[in-house]
């Protein structure tokens, strides 16, 4: 083989373990196919794997994900950004911009049995998130611009954004919470009050001088509901808000609220009478009136009351008898020992 090959002539190692493998049935001495390493683990079965885990919990991490599959967090965030489209905003996975659909990009009008609208409203707090950032450099931490312009592009851009066609909606307890939390957080970056400044959500509020999003919401929603009393009778929105079914009943026990019962639950609190309503809407400057004067009476009830429930327990801290420095000291009988607090003696006298 020397003299045949010469210089390509394999070695003698080579050579006998080709003869054992000869030996043993083999046709051939080229190597068999082997699996190996995958070249990425960016595969179908684990982006399938990651959607599951995501829509079972929108607020799942990145290290959650990573320990339950089994892969690189590397490899996790690029299945979420580059093959799912989720970005993170408010600790909660959605859509981005390319998977929403934009506002007023479409005419149709959905109709579901769903009363949830946990999608619009990933929706509207993911566009107002993308609205602030763009704004960062240029307004929030310029220097040189005033507060007060600061707070008004927060409510002409920002503000706008997040409560969109909200007050044709039927927006639950749930989800005013939700936009809330968001809004406080926008404020507090404003103000630029941290959280180890340890600043309640009503100072932030009253030094903003924007209102929290539960008074918002009820008094866009009171200003549409006067447009549309003044509307024709044949209007769209009109016959919908008054429309009722011919037949049908609800079943026993609570309902999910309609959007007639946030309604009135909103008259009630801005001091509005739910039966004159609609002759009080007729006139445009008298019904904006109203509930400009409800939500301002409304967010100072919203306000006073978590300052009255602090102001009690501070009052029972301080009148306190039971404390440890205002304590008597207990004696026992037997030994003339002194114990700071009775369940001291009462294990003492156990022992005698």
């Amino acid at each position: 083989m020397v003299e045949v090959y010469a210089e390509k002539c394999p070695n003698y190692s080579t050579v006998t373990h080709w003869v054992r493998k000869f030996k043993f049935g083999f046709l051939s001495v080229m190597d068999e196919p082997r699996e190996g390493r995958p070249t990425s683990v960016v595969t179908e079965k684990n982006v399938s794997t990651v959607e599951g885990l995501v829509k079972q919990d929108r607020r799942i991490t990145v290290k959650q994900l990573a320990s339950e599959t089994r892969i690189s967090v590397g490899s996790v965030e690029k299945i979420l950004h580059d093959h799912l489209n989720l970005n993170k905003v408010s600790a909660r996975w959605v859509p981005s911009d390319s998977e929403r659909c934009e506002a007023g990009s479409s005419g149709h009008v959905h109709v579901s049995r769903n009363v949830h609208i946990d999608d619009e409203i990933d929706g509207r707090i993911a566009k107002a998130s993308a609205a602030f950032g763009r704004l960062r450099s240029s307004v929030w931490e310029r220097e040189g611009v005033s507060q007060t312009t600061k707070i008004k592009v927060y409510r002409a851009v920002v503000l706008s954004t997040l409560l969109y066609a909200n007050e044709t909606r039927t927006v639950y307890q749930i989800y005013a919470m939700r936009l809330n939390r968001f809004h406080l957080c926008c404020l507090r970056k404003l103000l630029r009050a941290s959280w180890q400044n340890m600043v309640p959500d009503t100072v932030i509020i009253e030094q903003s001088g924007i209102p929290s999003v539960f008074t918002l919401l009820r008094q866009t929603k009171l200003r549409w509901v006067g447009h549309v009393s003044r509307m024709s009778d044949e209007s769209p929105p009109k016959r919908v808000l008054y429309g009722e079914l011919k037949s049908g009943a609800r079943s026993h026990g609570g309902q999910k609220k309609r959007f007639k019962d946030t309604l009135k639950a909103s008259m009630k609190n801005f001091n509005i009478d739910s039966t004159l309503w609609e002759f009080l809407a007729q006139n445009r400057p008298a019904w904006r009136e109203a509930v400009t004067k409800g939500a301002k009476m409304h967010e100072q009830q919203r306000i006073h009351a978590p300052k009255t429930k602090q102001t009690a327990r501070k009052v029972r801290a301080n009148c306190n008898p039971t404390t440890h420095a205002t304590a008597a000291p207990q004696l026992c009988p037997h030994c003339n020992r002194y114990f700071r607090a009775r369940i001291g003696l009462v294990s003492h006298l156990r022992t005698h």
